[in-house]
């Protein structure tokens, strides 16, 4: 099998040309073979693999549009295509995988949009529908902050009750099961200390109740590789987000194999849908 790691990372992003190495290391372990390629939106068109694995950082709609287009396209020309571009769109837009999940019955973080949001018992934080890492987050305890938002630029944002937590899981899936969990404990006051990178993971046995909220919610998304993050709150876990193009390199977890894992689903993924 002759595949393709095409990567659109235009903002020198370390950790993904990590992983990136990772995937083609763990797939020529498999005698598949191999060949990386850098996306640019102003880049020439490739010709490509059968079998193409898309890997993106995505910070704005543009960047979304984009990829989408992209997978969309090489479906066209006759490709197998991971993710999808509907998965791409489910996972990458925090606004659609919240319906997602909602619609599978999956217990998720509520998501409304900026212009219906009312304040109540809690703040709300408000983030961007496309990015990740904590990039662009606010905290909102007075409606009269909304109007920082110009009107034109709030279909951007999605809003979020507040919920109080003092760690946050990581759980990578593949193939219908866990492979690992990672827990990052906040650091500090600031409200995005839940959800940058400050602390370093640590890996922990995944309970079952967070396996099952990551598994279903991979499956909701139609993915059969990558990570979801969870957070406990008030006695339930509650998914926070689904990542497609999830990270596959910690320098504190130098053991850690996400990688292997996933290029075997991802094969066997490919094989049964040419």
């Amino acid at each position: 099998m002759k595949i393709d790691i095409a990567d659109y990372s235009v903002y020198g992003n370390r950790i993904d040309a990590l992983s990136d190495a990772l995937i083609r290391s763990s797939a020529e372990k498999l005698g598949l073979r191999v060949t990386t390629i850098e996306l640019s939106k102003n880049g020439i068109h490739h010709n490509h693999s059968p079998f193409v694995w898309l890997r993106y950082d995505l910070r704005c709609r543009e960047d979304l549009a984009w990829i989408y287009d992209r997978a969309a396209f090489l479906e066209t020309k006759g490709c197998c295509v991971f993710p999808s571009p509907s998965s791409i769109i489910l996972a990458e837009d925090k606004w659609e995988t919240s319906a997602a999940l909602h619609a599978a019955g999956i217990d998720t973080v509520d998501s409304f949009r900026i212009d219906d949001m009312q304040l109540r018992d809690r703040p709300i934080v408000i983030k961007p529908r496309v990015g990740w890492g904590g990039r662009g987050i606010r905290l909102i305890e007075s409606l009269k902050d909304v109007e920082i938002i110009p009107r034109e630029d709030r279909d951007l944002f999605i809003g979020q009750p507040y919920l109080a937590h003092n760690r946050t899981f990581t759980v990578a899936v593949s193939g219908g099961a866990v492979i690992a969990a990672l827990r990052i404990d906040s650091q500090g006051d600031d409200f995005r200390s839940n959800c940058t990178e400050g602390a370093a993971p640590v890996a922990v046995e995944c309970p079952p109740d967070l396996a099952d909220s990551a598994i279903r919610a991979l499956g909701a998304l139609g993915l059969v590789a990558g990570s979801v993050d969870i957070i406990e709150s008030e006695g339930s876990c509650l998914v926070l987000e689904v990542n497609s193009a999830p990270r596959l390199s910690y320098d504190t977890l130098p053991g850690l194999d996400l990688a292997g894992p996933m290029v075997k689903s991802v094969s066997a993924w490919w094989r049964n849908n040419p």
